[in-house]
This record gives C-alpha cells, structure tokens and sequence, in this order.
C-alpha cells in the first residue's frame, strides 16, 4: 500500500511541475517534500504505474527494466545523466520521434545509432500521446526511488 501512495504522489508532483503544454520542459521532482503529501504521491504512483505498462508494451523488448532483472537490451538506468538537457524535454522528443532528430542532425541521437550498430527508429509519435511518454519517463527516472518510501 505504501509502495502505491508513494508512487501516486509522485506521479501526481510531476503533473503539476509540468503544467499543460505539450513545450513546456518537466521539472525534477523533490522527492522528499512529494512523500509528504500523500495525495501527490498517489497521483505519482498511478502514473509510474502506466509507465511501467506501457514501457513492457513498447520498450521492453529492446531495454531492460528499471526495476526488474532483465539479462537483455540496453539499459536505461543512467539515460538521463547521459541525455542533452534537459534530459527530460529531449527523451520526451526522442521517444516520439528519434528519426526526425537525427534527419535534423542531432549529434546525440546519430551517436546512439552509431554506438549500438543500429538504424532502429523511436517513432511512436503516432502510437503514444505526450503524457503517455511522460509516465514511461517517470517511470524509468522514479520507480527504484519509490520502492524505497517509507
């Protein structure tokens, strides 16, 4: 029961650091201050717990789980110490269509191709809305960090 009121409240801060534009970059979350209002930590709970689904539904068969074992693909545990920033705004841009990135001439998405040998495109533009590819992004940057609220 914790471990969902912990993840709502965050899900819940993270909608309001974000507002309503689809532009507007996402704000890091203070944790501590969200675990103490139990009602943004249910929110945040629900929509880590959508990422968490939608992140088995389409990025799991190329990349590990943040919090799960997973012995396959690439995984994701540093994505945002590595990303341009803000990491948030450009994960949410690669996600949806890493193809238009690198056509644009984006340096960090035509290395990833390099890196990893591969031509694989993010391009769920058309498959995935923006808040849905904000939860997968909470979900990859706060799920290990609420399986510790107490």
């Amino acid at each position: 029961m914790m471990k969902r009121i912990a993840i709502l409240c965050i899900c819940l801060a993270f909608i309001y650091s974000c507002g309503d534009s689809a532009n507007s970059s996402q704000k890091e979350l203070n944790l501590p201050e969200i675990k103490k209002d139990s009602t943004k930590l249910i929110a945040l709970a629900d929509m880590v717990g959508e990422g968490k689904l939608l992140f088995k539904q389409y990025c799991f068969p190329c990349h590990a789980m943040p919090d799960e074992e997973h012995q396959c693909g690439s995984s994701l545990e540093t994505v945002f110490d590595r990303l341009p920033q803000p990491a948030d705004e450009y994960c949410l841009k690669f996600i949806l269509d890493s193809e238009r990135l690198r056509n644009d001439g984006d340096a960090y998405a035509r290395q990833i191709g390099i890196d990893y040998n591969s031509n694989f495109e993010h391009t769920f533009k058309d498959s995935l809305s923006i808040s849905q590819v904000q939860n997968i992004i909470n979900y990859l940057k706060y799920a290990n960090e609420l399986m510790d609220v107490n």
